[in-house]
């Protein structure tokens, strides 16, 4: 985490929230609280949530704090991935979810170089 100058994080859905797993990942960033730029400071995240259903954005919104408790900043693309299932199909996956991932990608690359030129 240290060396990166952005992130792309993903969870799937779990009652209205991010999964447990991922929130325990989440709070191992703690160990960056003496660095010179503490936590995520200065870096962008890109947000993608998984849902079974169609109700993705309270997980998205429940990381976009979580980036800002770690004085971080989010890309304004965020990607919730609705009916996952089908979206993300092996055989067929859908078109503008692909796109929307490779654009929300590209928008994180971007953005990191911005902020790490100051």
């Amino acid at each position: 985490v240290r060396g990166a100058d952005g992130f792309l994080w993903s969870s799937p859905l779990y009652h209205g929230s991010v999964s447990a797993q991922f929130k325990n990942a989440i709070d191992w960033l703690e160990l960056l609280h003496a660095d010179p730029e503490p936590y995520l400071h200065n870096r962008v995240v890109g947000l993608i949530v998984t849902a079974g259903g169609s109700q993705a954005f309270p997980a998205i919104e429940a990381m976009q704090a979580m980036v800002r408790a770690l004085r971080g900043w989010t890309a304004p693309r965020v990607v919730p991935v609705n009916h996952a299932s089908r979206a993300l199909a092996v055989d067929a996956p859908d078109a503008r979810t692909v796109e929307a991932l490779r654009s929300l990608g590209a928008e994180v690359a971007s953005a990191a170089t911005r902020l790490r030129r100051g």
